[in-house]
């Protein structure tokens, strides 16, 4: 299970990444997906709220590259989502069974 202390400090370091501002969020649920390891998050600022997938093998996370707008709530809801970014900022995820997930090239 993804700990909520971890859950904080990927989606406040994503904040940083992408704005450069140190934000404060709440993990107000962690959710279990169909495949094991892999929780969707559900975070909340004083400004927004928004979720993100996390992957507890590696502690990968994929958020939204956009806070502001809608979010998934459920896991049939993320693969509706085509806009995921790594905790870097950068583009690369596909919806891999119905999941964000970066390819690597062995």
């Amino acid at each position: 299970m993804i700990t909520k202390e971890l859950a904080k400090q990927l989606i406040e370091q994503a904040e940083y990444n992408c704005s450069g501002e140190k934000v404060e969020y709440n993990i107000d649920d962690i959710q279990a997906l169909s495949k094991d390891g892999a929780y969707l998050v559900f975070a909340s600022s004083e400004s927004c709220k928004t979720s993100f997938v996390c992957y507890e093998e590696d502690g990968t996370a994929y958020f939204l590259d956009d806070w502001q707008g809608s979010y998934p709530t459920n896991e049939e809801e993320i693969a509706d989502y085509n806009n995921w970014v790594t905790i870097d900022w950068k583009e690369s995820p596909v919806i891999f069974n119905g999941l964000p997930r970066a390819l690597y090239v062995l």
